[in-house]
């Protein structure tokens, strides 16, 4: 029996901005998974031509959902692009931009399938091969709920309890939980430029992230971690779960004497939880308090 594939899951809108996000997303990734530079290369660049696809094609009066999904075995990376737009009909190279973009995703990758129905969307599907060793994704101490439950073959798609409900611009979802780390902070970071944060303020991200990061692999409850980040003028809200219940408040406080948490709580203007089926999700503001007032 094969193992199961780990697998990343990012919502987003269809728009030239969110190109940036996805290709910091997929840079993070490679680098926590070791991926090789040119295999690397090859995929940031065939996911980036599918998506501006989608961008610049799929919605002409407007925006509308952009779904980007990878699939990671120990020898391949399985890809899609996904939209609800109005799809198209000639699948072949040509001389239009859409027809450039698919004959570069079918030069990079070692299999590129394209399905569209007009009025319906369009799937971008394309599988890269190992180049080197197998990849392999980081594992938590022991044998948790996620580990167990990701042997039985979940699928990132079978929601545990809460998922579904994490809200966002962006959402992000990752099973197992310990990909979180690979992904977050270039993810975040990505976003706070297009809301503008100063630098200073754009450097506590780099804490707030690894600290979300590990205690979101410590606290969670299922195969699976959703994150949501809603973005704001000098503002990103953040939304992390299914986690368990009552994590949230230690986080915010010191086991010793009950003081506030340092240095994420600090670093954070508001930290707060809610329920989520048997676990709860995490609820935070990070405001960019040196912008300047227009």
């Amino acid at each position: 029996m094969s193992e199961p594939a780990s697998k990343i899951e990012l919502q987003l809108q269809s728009e030239p901005s969110s190109l940036t996000v996805l290709r910091g997303m997929l840079a993070g990734l490679g680098e926590w998974l070791r991926f090789d530079r040119e295999l690397l290369d090859d995929i940031k660049t065939a996911i980036s031509e599918a998506a501006n696809n989608v961008v610049l094609h799929a919605y002409p009066d407007g925006t509308g959902p952009l779904t980007v999904t990878l699939a990671i075995h120990p020898d391949q990376v399985e890809t899609a692009v996904i939209d609800r737009g109005q799809g198209f009909q000639r699948l072949a190279a040509g001389e239009d931009h859409m027809g450039l973009g698919l004959a570069v995703m079918s030069a990079l990758a070692d299999r590129a399938e394209f399905e569209s129905e007009p009025g319906v969307g369009t799937v971008v599907r394309m599988a890269f091969g190992s180049r080197g060793e197998s990849f392999r994704v980081p594992a938590a101490a022991g044998r948790s709920s996620a580990e167990a439950a990701l042997s039985r073959g979940a699928d990132v798609g079978a929601q545990a309890a809460g998922v579904g409900g994490v809200p966002g611009d962006v959402r992000l979802r990752v099973c197992p939980p310990t990909l979180l780390g690979g992904v977050l902070g270039r993810l975040t970071r990505a976003l706070a430029a297009t809301a503008h944060f100063t630098l200073d303020r754009f450097s506590d991200l780099y804490l707030i992230t690894d600290e979300l990061s590990a205690h979101g692999v410590a606290a969670a409850v299922g195969s699976q971690l959703a994150f949501g980040i809603g973005v704001r003028p000098g503002r990103l809200e953040l939304a992390l779960g299914p986690l368990r219940r009552g994590s949230v408040e230690r986080l915010a406080r010191d086991g010793k004497d009950g003081q506030r948490a340092f240095p994420l709580v600090r670093l954070l203007d508001e930290l707060s939880s809610e329920p989520a089926g048997e676990g709860e999700l995490l609820r935070a503001v990070v405001a960019d308090r040196r912008r300047p007032e227009r």
